[in-house]
């Protein structure tokens, strides 16, 4: 049942990177109105990459979690598998058919939905390992004022609940 929990884990940390980045982002709307495509590309690879690896550095604080260092392989097998069903097609601008450039054309251009539907994520799959792995090699765990402040009674439940956890698997003889 041990690994039933850990791939419940990494599934949550892949959602969380890819949802949690985009509802977090969503706000930014209201303050940051860019007016080219040029512009509204570079707020969704800077949002979606500092939200991300935010997140990724405060659930691996709080929680420690060791899949929130590993979810940005599966961004990469994402983005490698489009990439791959694009050289068999024979697409020569694969820069441009990731980029987001395609937007330009419409939302519903098939290089627009290459960028939302896989670099995208990738880079908020990436960005979510690399703030979780810059928590792991500074050594800072534990709650900080500002989660505290957010979260407050709820992650000291959380973590009551794993120490009775773990008392009730030390106590029970193995076989």
């Amino acid at each position: 049942m041990d690994w039933l929990r850990r791939l419940g884990a990494f599934l949550l940390n892949v959602v969380m990177a890819i949802f949690g980045t985009a509802v977090i982002t969503s706000p930014f709307a209201f303050f940051l109105r860019p007016y080219t495509i040029q512009a509204v590309l570079l707020k969704g690879y800077v949002t979606s990459a500092v939200v991300a690896a935010l997140i990724g550095f405060f659930v691996y604080r709080r929680w420690g979690s060791s899949s929130a260092k590993w979810v940005g392989v599966v961004g990469v097998c994402w983005f490698a598998f489009r990439l791959l069903t694009l050289l068999g097609g024979g697409v020569s601008g694969m820069g441009s058919e990731m980029s987001g450039m395609g937007c330009v054309n419409g939302v519903r251009n098939l290089a627009c939905m290459n960028w939302l539907v896989f670099t995208l994520p990738t880079l908020r799959l990436i960005s979510y390992s690399l703030g979780a792995w810059i928590c792991f090699w500074s050594g800072s765990r534990g709650d900080s004022a500002l989660e505290t402040a957010l979260i407050g009674d709820l992650g000291r439940g959380a973590r009551s609940l794993s120490a009775v956890q773990s008392s009730r698997d030390s106590s029970t003889p193995s076989n």
